[in-house]
């Protein structure tokens, strides 16, 4: 089977699955769990939440990357793909945000890769 979790291959994470590069950031320090994340994504908010074994949980479910998780997003709103993939790809160090906790703006969570 086709693997479409597209974690691994955000720009600064190769070669590591979402959930690895999660986990090294919370072990950094870089990320404290449980964080929340959120999306607006149509109008519509949505939030996660990681944990600290790097899982992200969002609408019920268990997810092992960003990508995952916001791909399931997308699935909520436009349902799954026509072609038959179980959800739609999406960077998902790019698609979900933080609330930075000295400004109060939203950042995409790619920023944390900055600091590992």
């Amino acid at each position: 089977p086709a693997n479409f979790d597209h974690g691994a291959n955000a720009p600064s994470a190769p070669g590591r699955t979402g959930r690895a590069k999660i986990r090294e950031l919370l072990a950094a320090g870089i990320v404290q769990a449980p964080r929340e994340i959120e999306v607006t994504f149509k109008g519509q908010r949505f939030t996660a939440t990681i944990e600290s074994d790097g899982l992200i949980h969002f609408d019920g479910q268990t997810y092992s990357s960003p990508s995952h998780a916001g791909g399931m997003v997308r699935n909520k709103v436009n349902g799954p793909p026509p072609d038959g993939r179980p959800y739609w790809s999406t960077n998902g160090w790019t698609f979900w945000h933080y609330k930075d906790p000295v400004t109060g703006h939203p950042q995409p969570i790619s920023k944390w890769l900055e600091g590992a």
